[in-house]
């Protein structure tokens, strides 16, 4: 649709469902190429806790919130209380398109291709 209306902006308040799609997308294609099995879900209770993507790869699990900006503190909470329902062997990311890395309270912050490079190993 953007190509056709010749639009090649992304508006502000789609950038971070885009960066999902390219984050979830480049993990796909790098599992393929690879040939390695990786299984990739969601993870959200009832009171509306919500993780981008929850990622199990050689009985490995890394819970990563997406963010197309570097995260500010308050953003990591919903990582931070979701690590209470999974193994205590749980890394977790923020993957960011530009960032400086970081660690806060156990949360790694990193560009979104450094996290891949983590979660295969590379």
């Amino acid at each position: 649709v953007n190509g056709v209306l010749e639009n090649f902006k992304a508006s502000a308040d789609r950038k971070g469902l885009l960066m999902e799609h390219l984050f979830f997308n480049q993990l796909k294609n790098t599992s393929y190429c690879l040939d390695q099995n990786i299984r990739v879900s969601h993870f959200r209770t009832r009171n509306g806790l919500e993780v981008d993507f929850v990622v199990e790869v050689r009985d490995r699990i890394f819970l990563v919130e997406v963010k197309s900006t570097s995260p500010i503190e308050s953003e990591l909470r919903p990582l931070l209380k979701a690590r209470q329902y999974f193994p205590p062997s749980t890394e977790c990311f923020v993957a960011c398109g530009k960032t400086e890395e970081k660690k806060i309270q156990g949360v790694r912050i990193l560009n979104w291709q450094s996290v891949i490079q983590k979660i295969f190993g590379l």
